[in-house]
C-alpha cells in the first residue's frame, strides 16, 4: 500500500472511530435514562435487564457490555445522579453570602435533587452504598460525606457569625439530610403515602421554617419568634443535554 493510500485510510478511520464512540455514548445514556425511570417506578428487585433493554431499544448484550451486570447498571444509575450534586449546590451557594441562609438553601437544593431523581432515595435506603466495596461505591460514599461536610461547614460558619445557636454541626447536618431523605422516601411508598411534588416541597418548607427558627439566634428572629432571614426556595439547575 502506498503512503498516500495509508494516509487516506488512517484519515477515514478517525471519523468512523468518533462515530462509534458517539453511538456508544448515546446508547449508554439511553440505557441510564430508562434504567432510572424503571428503577424508580418498580424498584431494583422487580426490574429485569431485558425490560430495560427493550425500553431503551438496545440489545441485552449492550447493557452487559456497558455495565457488566444488573448490579453494575444500578450503581451506574446512582453514580450519574451523584454527578449532579455540585450543580444543585452551586444554585444554593449563589443564593446569599449569609451562612445561615446558605444552610437553608442547601436543604432546598438537596430536596430538588431528590425530587428530580427519586431513584437516589431508593438507592440510599437500599444500603447498596454502604455495602459496596468497589471504587464506585467508595466514590459515592465520598460524595455523600462531602455533602455532609459542606453542610457542616455552613452551620459552623453561621454559629461563628452569631447567626445560629451553638449546636453539634455534624449531628445537625445528618438530621437535615436524613429528614429530607425520609420524607421523600415516604412519599414513594404507595398510594397511602404518596405526595405530589409540590406537597412534598410544602411539607419540607414548613419543616425547614420550624427548624431554622429553632436554630437562629434572637437577632435573626422577629418579635413573634419567626426567622427574619430569607427562606428562599432554590431554583433547579438546568437540565444537561443527553
Amino acid at each position: 500500500m502506498t503512503a498516500d493510500a495509508q494516509h487516506k485510510q488512517a484519515g477515514g478511520a478517525a471519523p468512523q472511530s468518533r462515530r462509534v464512540s458517539r453511538r456508544r455514548a448515546r446508547n449508554r445514556e439511553a440505557i441510564l435514562n430508562v434504567a432510572e425511570r424503571l428503577l424508580t417506578a418498580e424498584g431494583a428487585e422487580a426490574v429485569r435487564v431485558e425490560q430495560i433493554a427493550d425500553a431503551a431499544d438496545v440489545s441485552v448484550g449492550s447493557i452487559y457490555t456497558h455495565f457488566g451486570n444488573k448490579e453494575g447498571l444500578v450503581v451506574a444509575t446512582a453514580d450519574r445522579i451523584f454527578d449532579r450534586i455540585q450543580d444543585y449546590l452551586a444554585m444554593a451557594y449563589a443564593v446569599s453570602d449569609l451562612p445561615i441562609e446558605q444552610v437553608v438553601a442547601t436543604g432546598s437544593a438537596y430536596l430538588n435533587l431528590l425530587l428530580d431523581h427519586p431513584f437516589l432515595v431508593r438507592f440510599i435506603a437500599s444500603g447498596s452504598m454502604a455495602q459496596g466495596e468497589d471504587s464506585v461505591g467508595e466514590k459515592m460514599r465520598e460524595r455523600i460525606t462531602a455533602l455532609l461536610d459542606y453542610l457542616e461547614s455552613r452551620i459552623d460558619a453561621a454559629i461563628a457569625a452569631g447567626q445560629a445557636k451553638p449546636v453539634n454541626s455534624a449531628y445537625f447536618a445528618r438530621f437535615l439530610l436524613g429528614s429530607w431523605n425520609g420524607v421523600v422516601a415516604l412519599s414513594l411508598q404507595g398510594e397511602a403515602f404518596r405526595f405530589p411534588r409540590d406537597a412534598v416541597e410544602d411539607c419540607l418548607y414548613q419543616a425547614r421554617q420550624i427548624i431554622i427558627e429553632g436554630l437562629c439566634t434572637p437577632g435573626y428572629l422577629d418579635d413573634e419568634g419567626r426567622a427574619t432571614i430569607a427562606l428562599t426556595r432554590v431554583p433547579r439547575p438546568p437540565s444537561k443535554p443527553v
